[in-house]
C-alpha cells in the first residue's frame, strides 16, 4: 500500500520535527527522572551525613576511627548522593533502572569504572572532579578521593592506624 503525498509530506514533517527537539526531549526526559529519584529517595544523604557526624564525634577519641568514618561519608555520599541518581536517571526504563544502577553500583572500585562516572558526573552532574581543587589543597579531588581510600584501606586491611589531624 502506497502513502498519498500529503501523508508523505507528514512523514518528512514528523522526521524533521524529531531531529529538531529529540535532544531536549531526552535531556527534559532524564532531568525529570533523576528529579524523580530523588524526590523518591529524600533521606539519600543521610548515611553519608551520620557517617560524618560520627566522625566528627570520635575526633577527640580516635583520629584514626574519624578518618575512617569520615572516609565513609565521603564514599557513600559521593556513589549514593551524586553518582547513583545520575545512572538512575539516565536509565530509561524504570524496570531495568535499579538493576543497572545497582550493577554499575556495586562494584568496590571506583577505578574500574573511572572514565565513564567521571564523565556521567561532568556531562549530567556538573562536576568535574579532575579540575575542581579545595582552595587549600594542590591536588584536584578526583585524587584526594584516591588518596583518603588507599589511606582508608591500609588501616581497615592492615591494621596501619596513623592517621592524623595533619591529614594524610
Amino acid at each position: 500500500m502506497s502513502m498519498t503525498h500529503q501523508e508523505a509530506e507528514y512523514e518528512e514533517f514528523m522526521d524533521r520535527l524529531y531531529e529538531e527537539n529529540k535532544e531536549q526531549a531526552i535531556e527534559e526526559f532524564t532531568g525529570e527522572l533523576l528529579q524523580s529519584y530523588y524526590r523518591s529517595n529524600g533521606l539519600l544523604a543521610k548515611p553519608a551525613f551520620d557517617a560524618l557526624v560520627e566522625a566528627r564525634n570520635l575526633m577527640n577519641t580516635s583520629i584514626t576511627a574519624a578518618f575512617v568514618f569520615s572516609a565513609i561519608a565521603m564514599e557513600v555520599a559521593l556513589k549514593e548522593s551524586l553518582l547513583k541518581p545520575i545512572v538512575h536517571g539516565l536509565v530509561h526504563a524504570e524496570s531495568v533502572a535499579s538493576l543497572v544502577t545497582d550493577l554499575v553500583m556495586g562494584h568496590q572500585s571506583m577505578d574500574r569504572y573511572k572514565d565513564l562516572l567521571l564523565r556521567i558526573l561532568r556531562e549530567h552532574g556538573g562536576v568535574d572532579l579532575l579540575s575542581y581543587k579545595r582552595s587549600d589543597s594542590a591536588r584536584n579531588i578526583w585524587e584526594e578521593i584516591k588518596a583518603i581510600q588507599k589511606k582508608r584501606n591500609l588501616i581497615v586491611h592492615t591494621a596501619q592506624v596513623r592517621a592524623s589531624k595533619n591529614g594524610l
